[in-house]
């Protein structure tokens, strides 16, 4: 616990000296999301840890997807309590990070929170998936237990699907995935949308 709160009171003072600028904390760059994801989707980027295999933590997905995020413009929330759903930060030496930027229902509530995107509820109607652009984020509670278990970003769009790209475990990372087929997997669960504001 003591090591946890150095590291995080490093975080906050690195960030009082060097401040991110306003315009990259309050404007989105999709595209900039698309070509992280579209770079990184396989070959991880090794200025961040890799979350596959780490137990009851889960997969690489959310990690993935904060990393995308912080690429398009979402500036980190800085805080000493890095298990609140009201920070999202990544510290990279020594290696440290919110819940938020790592777990899959962490991130749904800091995202449901931040006041920087609108929930879509896509099981609700299918349809709805199309009002989902580039860059936006998907969520899978495969249970339907109110538990997030899954995320991923919308990478491409055309009148028939939207299509997703994400890390998961056991090496079934994929690119441009199609929605219906990731639904057709798993039909019973829940999936919501997160459509990001753009300023």
């Amino acid at each position: 616990m003591f090591v946890a709160v150095a590291i995080a009171a490093a975080v906050l003072a690195a960030n009082a000296a060097a401040p991110i600028p306003a315009e990259a904390a309050n404007s989105i760059d999709r595209q900039a999301i698309v070509d992280y994801a579209y770079r990184y989707w396989h070959n991880y980027n090794p200025d961040y840890r890799d979350f596959n295999n780490t137990g009851s933590r889960g997969g690489d997905c959310t990690n993935f997807v904060s990393q995308a995020l912080r690429a398009g413009g979402w500036r980190d929330v800085w805080g000493l309590d890095y298990k609140s759903t009201s920070v999202w930060w990544y510290w990279k030496w020594p290696p440290f990070q919110s819940w938020t930027w790592v777990n899959a229902n962490k991130f749904f509530w800091f995202a449901s929170g931040s006041g920087r995107a609108d929930i879509v509820n896509i099981s609700a109607d299918l349809n709805r998936r199309f009002t989902l652009q580039l860059g936006d984020i998907v969520q899978i509670d495969y249970e339907r237990d109110g538990e997030m278990d899954h995320s991923m970003i919308v990478t491409k769009k055309d009148g028939y699907d939207i299509y997703l790209t994400y890390h998961t475990t056991l090496g079934r990372d994929r690119q441009d995935h199609k929605f219906l087929d990731i639904y057709g997997g798993s039909p019973g669960a829940a999936y919501y949308g997160w459509h990001l504001h753009d300023s």
